[in-house]
């Protein structure tokens, strides 16, 4: 694990110790099938994660604490001698999910906090959701159906 993470588990852990999940929404997908792959076509996939926090406060005005993620998957053929123009994607695959934890802190977190908890905490939080989604949606789809590897930060 490398110097930076280690610290951003530290920031993280003065929101994580005060604060529970309490639920889990997919916010937003889109999957897009540009064309389809031969059979025993060899598949690459590039994963971006994109992670935010905020606060935010409920009618009854208890403290929330909402980290959201934007998940995006791209599945080319695996043609590592083409160009990005030569090898267009086949398909493109988003979600977005937000987790929501009750914020038990007496002080507003930082937007530095806030970010390491998503980054962190947050994403450890909702990328099961994620991979279950991308699994889905590929077997849905009709490709192989995609397994994403374990979180590693």
């Amino acid at each position: 694990m490398n110097s930076d993470h280690a610290e951003r588990r530290v920031l993280a852990g003065k929101i994580a110790g005060s604060t529970n999940l309490f639920d889990i929404r997919l916010t937003k997908s889109v999957s897009e099938l540009h064309s389809i792959p031969a059979a025993d076509a060899k598949l690459d996939v590039d994963l971006k994660i994109s992670p935010s926090a905020q606060t935010s406060a409920t009618e009854d005005g208890a403290s929330l604490l909402l980290v959201n993620a934007d998940f995006a998957v791209t599945i080319k053929a695996a043609d590592s001698d083409a160009a990005d123009d030569a090898n267009p994607a086949l398909a493109a695959i988003s979600c977005s999910f937000t987790a929501a934890f009750q914020n038990c802190l007496e002080d507003e977190p930082t937007q530095d906090e806030l970010d390491a908890f998503a980054d962190t905490t947050g994403i450890f939080a909702l990328y099961p959701y994620a991979r279950e989604f991308f699994s889905d949606a590929t077997r849905r789809m009709g490709l192989p159906v995609l397994v994403l590897d374990l979180l590693r930060r």
